[in-house]
């Protein structure tokens, strides 16, 4: 049944022909959809600040910036297990952190109007995060 399959012949008569993926292609895709993730929690974050009805910002706040999130989450775990990277990495704790923190008030925020207090405390962790997942800072560049 096997050696009767398309896959198999298909594999029989290119031989070697067969593209290969590069093990980078998957490094590269996690980095594109952990950005993509970043400008969606961010363009979710300015449009809640910029909404003036209640039903945009609750929008823009659960559709797009939860989401965006998650995929910053989630792809950023990816990425930790493709470099072999520990989660426990003091920038990735820290960037963990300050994400949540940003998310917190970012939720928090629809339950008033908009105010300076609250772009502040959604937007300093949220830079931070960012910060942090450029410069990478490590326990051993802390502690040395």
């Amino acid at each position: 049944m096997l050696r009767d399959s398309p896959r198999v012949k298909c594999e029989k008569l290119a031989g070697d022909a067969l593209p290969t993926t590069h093990p980078m292609t998957l490094y590269r895709l996690c980095l594109v959809l952990k950005l993509s993730g970043v400008m969606l929690y961010a363009g979710g974050m300015v449009a809640s600040f910029v909404a003036t009805d209640v039903k945009q910002r609750r929008f823009a706040v659960h559709r797009l910036a939860s989401v965006g999130i998650g995929m910053i989450w989630v792809f950023g775990y990816v990425l930790t297990q493709l470099l072999m990277i520990s989660p426990l990495e003091c920038w990735i704790l820290s960037g963990f952190l300050a994400s949540f923190h940003s998310n917190f008030w970012l939720v928090r925020s629809l339950r008033k109007p908009v105010s300076t207090r609250s772009i502040v405390l959604c937007t300093f962790p949220f830079v931070a995060g960012l910060v942090l997942m450029v410069f990478r800072p490590t326990w051993a560049m802390i502690f040395h």
